[in-house]
């Protein structure tokens, strides 16, 4: 875009509102200062190229989710609200779905609940149960009115890292809602001599790189992350199929 700079009062009128840049105004020259590009000096009544940001620029132009930041030991509910909102389905409360979900949590973070339930930490870590059948995703979506159907391919379904690229290249093809399962330290800190289990929405898979991308609750870190196929493989073997490491497929029933 073009815009010719005869006024610098015009054109803070425009960035001002827009929020995009600074703009000062020597007498011989306007600059124009735009977020994360070089500032740039031109007389004025020149044309200048002002660089505007875009959405793409800001968040992945290929994202199928908007992220949504969960309550600690929440990121199983908070991947399907998630979905649930790709899907512009009403969200119930994430500790809502949480607690159908079998949401445990330590003692001394109850006051960060509105009521939960405590006890001894499971072996997949403080969290939801859904290996529990009484907690299994199928009765809580039927309790609560959520018309998602759950199925898995859990990673001992996968023996060999190929396999494992082929179902994520099979995924690739469709525009399926998945959540992954896997082991958090193995991915992100190897050096953790603790283990625990964390829950992901994915985002795209790029066979040709070797990559994924996800979408990550946590408030400690960034939405969209991108790693290695390779190491999401490894981190869901350490977690294991006995605490339901792999892909849930969502599927919407309505």
């Amino acid at each position: 875009m073009y815009i010719d700079l005869n006024q610098c009062t015009f054109l803070e009128s425009i960035f001002g509102n827009l929020n995009l840049c600074t703009i000062t105004s020597p007498t011989t020259a306007c600059r124009v200062r735009v977020w994360g590009n070089k500032s740039v000096s031109k007389p004025l009544n020149q044309s200048v190229r002002i660089a505007l940001m875009t959405r793409s620029d800001i968040v992945p132009s290929d994202s199928r989710y908007t992220p949504l930041t969960q309550q600690k030991w929440c990121c199983v509910p908070t991947c399907i609200q998630i979905v649930m909102l790709r899907h512009h389905l009403p969200l119930p409360p994430a500790e809502l779905i949480g607690y159908h979900l079998g949401l445990i949590v330590p003692s001394d973070a109850l006051n960060f609940f509105y009521h939960a339930r405590t006890g001894p930490r499971p072996p997949a870590g403080y969290g939801t149960q859904i290996r529990k059948p009484q907690y299994h995703p199928k009765r809580a979506f039927k309790k609560l009115g959520i018309p998602f159907q759950i199925s898995q391919s859990l990673i001992d379904q996968f023996p060999t890292l190929d396999q494992f690229r082929a179902h994520l290249t099979t995924i690739s093809q469709t525009d399926t809602d998945i959540l992954i399962c896997y082991d958090w330290p193995t991915l992100f800190d190897p050096d953790q001599t603790d283990h625990w289990g964390h829950v992901c929405v994915l985002d795209r898979v790029y066979s040709d790189q070797d990559q994924v991308r996800f979408i990550d609750p946590a408030s400690n870190g960034p939405k969209w992350v991108t790693v290695a196929t390779p190491d999401l493989y490894q981190a869901m073997l350490v977690h294991g199929s006995n605490k339901s490491a792999g892909f849930w497929h969502l599927t919407l029933t309505k």
